[in-house]
């Protein structure tokens, strides 16, 4: 996805990692930011295998599914299956995606309302944009942190569908692209 970016020094590891262990598929431990670039999602977006990301092409293969990503080897590939899974993943490498999908609001208002209409219905909060979004980029750490507690978190998913996803402190490094265009990302 657009919005999904790495650091250098990871797509590195990554490589590394997929000639060492050769898989077919890999999940990516996601950091999605929620409101800006100071916080990000936790709860269910860390999820072991919330996204998966990496997959092995053949001659022949062809996409199943786009939601769980899904890919088909033809039979006369010969493959056999081999995953990795994002906790593995992450513990063997350090390797993150960084997810922007919740920074800017004209973004969010269009990837909730596609979820709404298209994806998850009557999984997602009514009015997620006004009613949880933008009270929380325009609150006080004290306004957000109720706001929080109200919704168990600050995701579009209902918590009874997907569980709690609160917000937490990002203290690492974005990757270079974005550390490059903070400021005018930021207005």
């Amino acid at each position: 996805d657009s919005d999904e970016l790495y650091r250098a020094e990871d797509i590195e590891k990554t490589i590394k990692f997929l000639q060492e262990h050769k898989p077919t598929s890999v999940g990516v431990r996601s950091k999605s930011f929620y409101g800006g670039f100071d916080d990000y999602l936790t709860g269910f977006e860390l999820n072991r295998d919330n996204f998966l990301r990496i997959f092995r092409v053949t001659p022949g293969s062809k996409w199943l599914t786009h939601r769980p990503p899904t890919i088909q080897y033809p039979p006369e590939a010969n493959i056999i299956k081999k995953h990795i899974d994002s906790n593995t993943f992450y513990k063997l490498t350090g390797v993150e995606m960084y997810h922007y999908s919740y920074v800017f609001p004209k973004q969010v208002k269009n990837k909730v309302e596609y979820y709404k209409a298209k994806v998850s219905r009557h999984k997602c909060i009514d009015d997620y944009y006004n009613r949880v979004y933008l009270p929380w980029v325009s609150s006080s750490p004290e306004d957000r942190y109720f706001l929080e507690k109200e919704f168990l978190g600050v995701h579009e998913f209902k918590s009874e569908y997907r569980g709690e996803c609160f917000t937490a402190d990002f203290t690492g490094q974005h990757p270079l692209a974005i550390q490059n265009n903070l400021d005018v990302l930021k207005q």
